[in-house]
């Protein structure tokens, strides 16, 4: 059983790098990002299932270093992985702000010229 909680401890490693090379990569999609959180949560599943199934007698202090080094390293990895998405969310939310305030400017502008428009029409009538 602990040969199948350090497989899987391994897997969501590589899940979770891969999920930090997706994250660098600034024109990741959201669809992809999706797929590796949906084997990320499945494969954390097994991890557990296997953790569940491992007796206290099958663990030797090698073993028990062996797991805590590679779940440090995961831990990193995803603390990292959290940090990008929260930054590239951070930049989504600025820039639809900034799209949101030029578009309000635009109207504001083609309201202005429009109104403009119509008070020197007016008073090439009058």
């Amino acid at each position: 059983m602990i040969t199948a909680v350090t497989s899987w401890l391994q897997e969501l490693a590589i899940i979770v790098q891969q999920q930090l090379e997706l994250l660098r990569n600034e024109d990741v999609g959201p669809a992809q990002l999706q797929t590796l959180t949906a084997k990320r949560e499945d494969c954390f599943r097994r991890l557990q299932e296997s953790w569940a199934a491992v007796s206290e007698e099958e663990l030797s202090a090698q073993m028990k270093e062996d797991l805590a080094r590679i779940a440090g390293q995961v831990m990193t990895i995803d603390a990292e992985v959290r940090e990008l998405a929260r930054r590239q969310r951070d930049q989504v939310l600025e820039s639809l702000r900034t799209s949101h305030l030029q578009r309000e400017v635009q109207g504001v502008y083609a309201a202005s010229v429009t109104e403009a428009r119509g008070v020197f029409v007016d008073r090439r009538d009058g």
